[in-house]
């Protein structure tokens, strides 16, 4: 499985995340009611999870039954702040323990792992793709996936690139997504043509809806708030709007 080093020193936030137990010191005896107990305390933009009663060690005997669950967030999280929440908030944050957690740089590849299809994992036992539970189409990911390594390879990096950045400008890719494809160095090369492009999608979107706005004769209240840092214009903001929803409740 290709992952960064688990440490239990102080770890950058981290977006794309796999958790693995053995059920045996699983909180719920379920493996289905391990995983959806996890992801509505964590609520991860993406998740899926098997479990894995086959695998074989090096001598060839059975190793213990435990669950992987992968997981994907919009926003980066701390890893102690997920070990901590998983093991209900047991304890001191700071002190969680994070060895049960694995950080990804291509979120792909943990995916991919939970049915063991990927290089690493091509001799271990091949699980079916309907033992995974997730909350998208995990079969269809899969084969995006297959694709996406199949044009990776076919391709030359120029039109690899662009056809990525026809992608995100019609939606079919988020920036987030094709990042976690491209290499290094193929970043650094298309950095600046995908945050272009990523922007242009965003005025795009925007006129569209300013557009239907209009057309549907609907306006849209805006406050601005203006002045020098620190005097606390983000408190005031989230305030009015904490105070706008209490009063639509």
């Amino acid at each position: 499985m290709s992952s960064e080093k688990k440490t239990n020193k102080k770890i950058p936030k981290q977006r794309a995340i796999m958790y693995t137990q053995q059920m045996r010191l699983a909180i719920l005896s379920d493996w289905k009611e391990e995983i959806d107990r996890i992801v509505k305390l964590l609520e991860p933009l993406l998740w899926a999870g098997i479990l894995h009663d086959k695998d074989v060690n090096e001598d060839g005997e059975t190793v213990e039954p435990h669950i992987h669950l992968m997981m994907y967030f919009k926003h980066a999280r701390s890893p102690h702040s997920i070990a901590w929440e998983i093991n209900e908030r047991n304890g001191k944050r700071e002190d969680a323990q994070i060895e049960r957690l694995e950080f990804f740089k291509h979120p792909n590849n943990g995916f991919s792992y939970l049915v063991h299809q990927t290089k690493d994992a091509q001799n271990k036992y091949q699980y079916p793709i309907s033992e995974v539970i997730s909350n998208f189409d995990f079969a269809k990911k899969l084969e995006n996936i297959r694709k996406q390594v199949e044009r990776n390879q076919s391709k030359k990096e120029g039109e690899l690139i662009r056809e990525y950045l026809d992608m995100l400008y019609d939606g079919l890719l988020t920036l987030e997504e094709i990042e976690s494809e491209l290499t290094g160095s193929q970043y650094a090369k298309a950095s600046t043509r995908l945050k272009a492009v990523a922007e242009k999608r965003q005025e795009r979107l925007g006129r569209e809806f300013l557009n239907r706005m209009k057309y549907e004769q609907k306006t849209k209240q805006v406050v601005y708030i203006y002045g020098e840092s620190g005097l606390g214009k983000t408190r005031l903001a989230k305030t009015y709007a904490e105070i706008k929803i209490l009063l639509i409740l």
